[in-house]
């Protein structure tokens, strides 16, 4: 990791409630700038910053609960130099303004420490680079926290009490795939004994866990590491992700030996990270004997509990709810906007799951080469509930919205 520091902000003219005020920034050196920037992004609990230049201006964004916002737009040679000072801070190479690079650092706002992952590429107008906030303060969330419940909460936790078999974590980026395997490790910290775990990077520092992150540099990539862990007698092995054939093949060959293997996985919805796997050039023998079960997962904004209200469904949103749930459309709770949400009705966000277990029919249809769609159709049969309608009963539940629940969930099949 580059440099960690601790940020005293400057007293200077501050952001309101609505973002940061473009005069004051634009006023300011890079330094205090970057620091206005950061110390912002971790208030409204940001979990990217983007600075996208333009032909003689730039923009820095916010994403805040999956949406990408302006916040303010500032001169081209300001983010210049704020480009420069996060270079330096993240001990990138300051005099390369083309290729990508990556980095990172940590800054200190008063009693906290939030840790800043930085990529930068060179674009038609520039350096255009892209901050992962990384604020641990709030510690690993448990599993209830993060959203799952009732069956899929129960079906999980039976599959995460096997002594051994591949459990596969998948959604897109920014999914909160992370999230889960930590709520789900921290579940079996207390009994599980050697808990080890390759990431890239280490997401949260913990001290039950034996923790390897990935270095290029040094040799060390996921199924290096695996391999080494596999040797150091693990009971539960977490890998942050699979992503190649190499890193598929050993963590499938640890679930067949004897070991618990959590692992995050690229794919479109529970069945499909299956498909994924055989993609990655696992045999269908081998698939079907070491996974056990997965779990599929979106994000979905929750609705504003001090601003929320009774509101109708739009026609549209009525429609795609009576075609999920097989039921009427009552009445559910909306978020009007206010101060604690900046307007905009919600305020957080909270996963939506479906869980597979891998039964002996579903077995069967791995082995004899099934698509994704058979599969699906056989864990529909064993009882699995689907994404779309476990975001439709979050809505009915006033947790969201069911727009959002279609923004972010419906495209599912």
């Amino acid at each position: 990791m580059g440099s960690a520091i601790d940020v005293v902000p400057t007293p200077q003219p501050s952001a309101d409630a609505g973002g940061l005020m473009g005069p004051n920034i634009a006023g300011l050196p890079a330094a205090q700038a970057v620091e206005m920037v950061t110390l912002q992004a971790v208030k409204r609990r940001a979990s990217d910053v983007h600075l996208v230049p333009s032909s003689d201006s730039a923009k820095v964004l916010f994403r805040v609960d999956g949406v990408l916002t302006e916040i303010v737009v500032v001169p081209i040679t300001l983010h210049e130099s704020m480009v420069s000072r996060i270079k330096v801070l993240a001990e990138m190479d300051i005099s390369e303004t083309r290729r990508p690079q990556d980095g990172s650092f940590t800054l200190g706002f008063n009693e906290k420490s939030v840790d800043f992952r930085v990529s930068s590429i060179g674009t038609t107008w520039g350096e255009m680079m892209v901050i992962r906030v990384l604020d641990r303060s709030d510690g690993v969330l448990s599993l209830e926290e993060v959203g799952l419940e009732n069956m899929s909460l129960h079906h999980w936790r039976q599959l995460l009490a096997l002594p051994y078999g591949m459990l596969l974590v998948s959604g897109p980026t920014g999914s909160g795939k992370t999230t889960t395997l930590y709520g789900s490790i921290m579940e079996l910290t207390k009994e599980a004994g050697n808990i080890m775990t390759v990431e890239d990077p280490v997401e949260y520092r913990m001290e039950n866990l034996n923790q390897i992150e990935v270095n290029r540099g040094a040799g060390i990539d996921f199924a290096s590491g695996l391999r080494s862990i596999v040797r150091l007698d693990p009971d539960v092995i977490l890998v942050g992700e699979v992503r190649d054939a190499e890193t598929a093949k050993v963590a499938v060959d640890a679930a067949l030996t004897g070991h618990l293997v959590l692992a995050s996985i690229h794919a479109n919805d529970a069945s499909s990270s299956i498909v994924r796997l055989l993609d990655l050039g696992i045999e269908r023998y081998l698939a079907a004997t070491a996974v056990a079960g997965s779990l599929a997962q979106r994000l979905v904004r929750k609705t504003c509990p001090h601003c929320k209200i009774p509101a109708e469904l739009s026609a549209m949103e009525a429609m795609a709810y009576e075609a999920e749930m097989q039921e009427p459309a009552g009445e559910f709770m909306m978020g009007r906007g206010c101060n604690f949400c900046d307007g905009n009705g919600y305020i957080g966000r909270a996963g939506v799951f479906e869980v597979m277990a891998i039964s002996d029919p579903i077995r069967k249809l791995i082995a004899a080469g099934a698509s994704g769609q058979e599969l699906r159709a056989q864990a529909l049969a064993d009882g699995m509930v689907p994404l779309r309608r476990a975001g439709m009963v979050k809505a009915q539940e006033g947790v969201t919205t069911v727009g959002e629940v279609m923004r972010k969930v419906f495209f599912m099949d």
